[in-house]
């Protein structure tokens, strides 16, 4: 394979290693717990093919090697939303979880300038729960937010990401609701109409 230089180039190039090699997954797998970028025995399995040409920064670098590792843990990935979003889904789909959930959202919304190696064990958290749950992670999307952390402070999308999630669950819950409570009115109604007059 040539050399490949775009986030979505690099995530499915790691995507298909991932399927095809499993001795390259296990060793990016438990690579997370250790400094990202600095595991000898993963840096030829996905070096050539970082984003950002031959010659990427070390924060490239380490985004690239953060982001491998997570999908080698949950390899389940989407094309749609961030981060927020999947929390938000997580949080809809796992009602006793949602404090939790905030409380680790929160924690990274209030440190959005956190380092790398911080951010780690709480994406590591994360991304664990939601491949417990079955829901996909935009690993794309991801890569970029990490590589644009310390400018841009993605975590604030997430934060809104999550909360319009949350709210379009709520919203669809309280129109079912309603929709069932008109039901039995509804059928009233019709019974009244549909009476025939006794003799």
């Amino acid at each position: 394979m040539d050399r490949i230089f775009g986030c979505a180039s690099f995530v499915g190039y790691v995507s298909e290693l991932l399927e095809h090699d499993l001795q390259a997954k296990s060793r990016l797998a438990s690579a997370i717990t250790t400094n990202p970028g600095m595991e000898i025995a993963i840096l030829g399995i996905i070096e050539p093919y970082m984003p950002g040409g031959a010659w990427p920064s070390e924060h490239v670098r380490r985004c690239s090697y953060v982001v491998a590792m997570l999908m080698a843990m949950a390899p389940r990935a989407c094309n749609n939303g961030n981060m927020g979003t999947h929390l938000g889904q997580l949080a809809n789909r796992n009602r006793s979880s949602q404090p939790t959930i905030e409380r680790d959202l929160i924690a990274i919304l209030d440190k959005g300038a956190m380092r790398l190696e911080d951010l780690c064990p709480r994406l590591a958290s994360i991304v664990r729960r939601l491949e417990r749950e079955g829901i996909p992670v935009n690993y794309i999307h991801l890569l970029e937010d990490l590589i644009d952390w310390r400018w841009s402070s993605p975590a604030r999308s997430w934060g809104l990401s999550y909360y319009q999630a949350r709210f379009r669950r709520m919203s669809s819950e309280e129109e079912s609701e309603e929709s069932e409570s008109e039901k039995p009115k509804q059928a009233r109604v019709g019974g009244e109409e549909n009476a025939q007059p006794q003799t």
